[in-house]
């Protein structure tokens, strides 16, 4: 096992048991991994489906790792969701990218382009080679935000991405430890 499949093991590890004792033990810090803010999305104006307009999910683990639900017709809104090259995107821990799961998120990565059009990553495995890690909690409502370094041969882009906003359909494309996480 290499030295980044090592670390993810660990972090899963602790997500998971954090996740699955946090409420017995009366919460989980693990600095680093996120925490929520239920008031942020309401000051950006969201609207997430079965949570109301404007509302972030509480998570109850405090680890950031809920899934922010989405009404299909507003998906266009999540950030840099129409993005076609990398040049277009001026992702930040603040505002990242927003997609559904880590598959949602290596779908982002491959389907945008450099500015000569070409493809940085040939196929799901090299984009998820690009992930330099975990960068903390951010975005609307202070979930974990992966960091990506993507080399086209304009320059290298550090993209920011929240896996953590989701439409009722692409739920069933998380992994089975995100539907865990989840409870679905």
């Amino acid at each position: 096992m290499n030295d980044h499949a090592r670390r993810w093991v660990s972090w899963m590890t602790t997500v998971v048991l954090c996740t699955a004792l946090g409420a017995a033990v009366g919460g989980c810090s693990v600095a680093g991994l996120g925490r929520d803010d239920p008031g942020r999305g309401e000051e950006r104006g969201i609207a997430l489906a079965g949570e109301g307009a404007g509302s972030c999910p509480v998570d109850p683990s405090g680890l950031g790792l809920k899934v922010v639900d989405w009404e299909p017709e507003r998906a266009g809104e999540r950030y840099w969701s129409s993005a076609r090259r990398f040049s277009e995107v001026a992702a930040t821990v603040g505002e990242p990218v927003e997609v559904c799961g880590v598959d949602g998120s290596l779908r982002w990565l491959t389907r945008l382009t450099c500015d000569d059009g070409s493809n940085p990553f040939a196929d799901k495995a090299e984009a998820h080679r690009a992930r330099v890690g975990n960068l903390g909690s951010g975005g609307r409502c202070e979930r974990i935000v992966d960091g990506y370094s993507v080399e086209c041969p304009e320059r290298t882009y550090d993209v920011k991405i929240d896996m953590y906003h989701c439409t009722p359909d692409e739920k069933r494309f998380l992994s089975e430890t995100e539907r865990m996480i989840n409870g679905i």
